[in-house]
C-alpha cells in the first residue's frame, strides 16, 4: 500500500509541473514589444558608452566647479593630556665609580645591602650606573667612606627624574 501511494504522489507532482510548464509557453498574455522603448534604451546605452569612452582626465576636465572649501586647508587638532597620573619629579642621587670589574661591583652592592639603602644598579659594558632612592645625606657620606676602605673611589651627583 505504501508503495502505491508513494507512485500516486509523484504522479500528481508531475502533472502539476507539466501544467506549470505548459501554462507558460502557451500563455496569450505575450504582448508584442515596444519598439519605441528599444530606441530610447538604445540611445541611452550610446551616450554611456560614449562616456565611458572618455578618460578620466576628460571627465575630471568637464565637471563643473564647485564654491566649497576643502576640510583639509581648515584641520585643527587639540591635544589634552590627562596629567591626573603624573607625579612630580623625585629627587635622586647618581653614585659614580671608577672601576668597574666584578670585585668591586660585589662590595658596592653589599655596602649598600649594609646600609638598607634603596638602590638601581646598571651595568653595561665599561658604563656602571647606580641610583640611589634617599635624601639622607649623612648615609651618602657614610657609603662613600665604606667603599673608601675597599679602594673605590666615589662621586654623588643630585638627579631629578
Amino acid at each position: 500500500m505504501k508503495k502505491y501511494s508513494f507512485f500516486a504522489v509523484l504522479a500528481v507532482l508531475f502533472l502539476g509541473l507539466l501544467i506549470a510548464i505548459f501554462s507558460l509557453f502557451f500563455s496569450e498574455n505575450d504582448a508584442a514589444p515596444n519598439f519605441n522603448d528599444l530606441h530610447e534604451e538604445s540611445e541611452t546605452q550610446i551616450s554611456i558608452q560614449e562616456q565611458n569612452n572618455q578618460t578620466w582626465q576628460d571627465r575630471f576636465a568637464n565637471l563643473s566647479p564647485k564654491n566649497y572649501t576643502p576640510a583639509v586647508e581648515q584641520f585643527s587638532m587639540v591635544f589634552t593630556p590627562d596629567t591626573s597620573q603624573y607625579q612630580p619629579k623625585s629627587r635622586f642621587f647618581q653614585l659614580i665609580v671608577d672601576k668597574n670589574d666584578i670585585y668591586s661591583l660585589f662590595c658596592l652592592k653589599q655596602t649598600l645591602n649594609f646600609f638598607k639603602v634603596k638602590y638601581s644598579l646598571t651595568s653595561t659594558g665599561t658604563n656602571t650606573e647606580i641610583f640611589l632612592d634617599t635624601d639622607n645625606q649623612n648615609l651618602l657620606k657614610d657609603i662613600q667612606a665604606r667603599l673608601k676602605i675597599y679602594d673605590i673611589n666615589t662621586q654623588i651627583k643630585e638627579i631629578w627624574l
